[in-house]
């Protein structure tokens, strides 16, 4: 059923261009009895009925090539809407990452140096507050040679 809008519009276009060259056609004097055969043809107006004929097998095609873009279209959006009704499988949350070496966050001492607060780990390694945020060295004689005090 899908194809036949398609080929019935084409064959309305062959057989008004038919009708077309019919109706241009002139059989010349000698030709008496294909005029006279011809003549109940040229009370109607055959120029007027080929053009209408190939006009109506062009929207013909057209509408079945409609049909056939829009019944894509749909099937596509029917596609996506049963892929996005069933349920979706959820990942499991990734396991947290477990630094293998220990910090030493253990705090033994806080004070200052320069007016720059800092903080010595059970580790031996220092934290201070320098110009371009916290930095942590490796131990305290680091830090206070870095900023200066």
């Amino acid at each position: 059923m899908r194809v036949w809008l398609g080929a019935m519009g084409v064959i309305l276009i062959f057989l008004g261009w038919a009708i077309l060259f019919l109706a241009m056609m002139d059989p010349g004097p000698a030709a008496g009895l294909v005029q006279r055969g011809l003549a109940w043809m040229n009370s109607y107006n055959l120029s007027t009925l080929g053009q209408s004929l190939i006009l109506t097998g062009f929207g013909c095609v057209i509408v079945q090539t409609l049909r056939e873009g829009f019944g894509a279209l749909q099937r596509f959006f029917d596609a996506i809407l049963t892929r996005t009704a069933r349920p979706s499988v959820v990942p499991p949350p990734p396991e947290p990452v477990v630094d293998a070496e220990p910090k030493g966050d253990v705090i033994v001492d806080r004070g200052w140096i320069k007016d720059r607060p800092y903080v010595v780990y059970a580790d031996g390694s220092t934290e201070i507050e320098t110009r371009i945020g916290m930095r942590r060295f490796k131990s305290h004689q680091d830090a206070r040679a870095f900023v200066g005090g």
